[in-house]
C-alpha cells in the first residue's frame, strides 16, 4: 500500500492557481525531492496536505485514511509530521524540552515524552545539547531541532521545507545524514529544497511543480535532463 497518495489536488486565492490538479503518491520509506522555482507553489502544497489550508477539490490518502482537510492536529495524529522554512524554536525552552512538545502530541506522560524526547535526540546526535536553551543555539541546530521535534510525533510521513536552505556545506551534508538515518528507519520523507545538489543525491523520486502544476516525476538523473524542467527551473539551455 502506498504511504500517501494524492489525486487530482486544486487550491486556489482568487484568480490565482496555485495547486493545479496535482496528483503523486509517496511509497513507503520512499524518499521524494520536491522542486520548482520560487512562487510554483510547493509550500502551498505541504499546507494543503497538513491541514493548514483547506482544498477546493481532490483527495489526499494517508493509507487507508482520507485527511484533506482535517485539522493540523488530527492530522498529525494520524502520522504525518513536517518541519517550516522558518524553525519555529521556542526560545525560553531547551533543546530537549522543544522536543518533548511533539511527543506531547501522542502522550500526557511526562516521563515518557522526555525519555521519548532524548531518544530522537541521541537519534539525530543532539543529545549534548538537550539543556542549551532554544534561544542560544544557531541556525543548524534549529533547523535538527525542528526535524527532531517532528519526529518526536512517530510519523509515518515527514515533509521537510527548506530544512536544509542556509546551511554551510558541512551542516547540509550532517542534515543529508540525517534524513538518510530517517529514512533507513522506514519513514517516508517529502523534500523541499532549492539546492539541487543537496535534493538530487537524497531523493529516490523527484516531482516538479510549476505555476502550481506538476511538469515532471520520475528518477532524479531523467528529471534532471527533462527539458521541461531545464526550461522552467534551471533557466534554459
Amino acid at each position: 500500500m502506498k504511504r500517501l497518495e494524492v489525486k487530482n489536488l486544486n487550491k486556489s486565492f482568487g484568480g490565482l492557481k496555485a495547486t493545479n490538479n496535482v496528483s503523486f503518491s509517496v511509497e513507503p520509506g520512499e524518499v521524494l525531492g520536491l522542486i520548482g522555482p520560487n512562487g510554483a507553489g510547493k509550500t502551498t502544497l505541504f499546507n494543503c496536505l497538513t491541514g493548514f489550508l483547506k482544498v477546493d477539490s481532490g483527495t489526499v490518502h494517508f493509507g487507508d485514511d482520507e485527511v484533506q482537510n482535517k485539522l493540523p492536529d488530527k492530522i498529525n495524529k494520524m502520522g504525518i509530521a513536517r518541519t517550516f522554512q522558518i524553525p519555529h524554536t521556542f526560545r525560553n525552552m531547551t533543546v530537549l524540552e522543544n522536543v518533548m512538545v511533539g511527543a506531547f502530541s501522542k502522550s500526557n506522560d511526562v516521563n515518557q515524552c522526555r525519555e521519548e524526547a532524548l531518544e530522537v535526540l541521541k537519534f539525530i546526535g543532539m543529545e549534548h545539547k538537550k539543556d542549551l536553551m532554544g534561544q542560544h543555539i544557531t541556525l543548524a541546530d534549529e533547523k535538527l531541532l525542528a526535524i527532531a521535534r517532528a519526529l518526536s510525533t512517530k510519523p509515518g510521513l515527514l515533509l521537510l521545507d527548506e530544512a536544509m536552505s542556509g546551511l554551510t556545506p558541512l551542516e547540509a551534508q550532517y542534515a543529508i545524514e540525517v534524513v538518510k538515518k530517517i529514512r533507513a528507519s522506514g519513514v517516508s520523507i517529502i523534500v523541499v529544497e532549492h539546492v539541487m545538489e543537496i535534493v538530487m543525491p537524497i531523493s529516490d523520486r523527484v516531482i516538479v511543480i510549476n505555476a502550481g502544476a506538476k511538469i515532471a516525476d520520475g528518477k532524479p538523473e531523467v528529471v534532471s535532463r527533462d527539458p521541461a524542467v531545464i526550461e522552467c527551473y534551471l533557466g534554459g539551455v
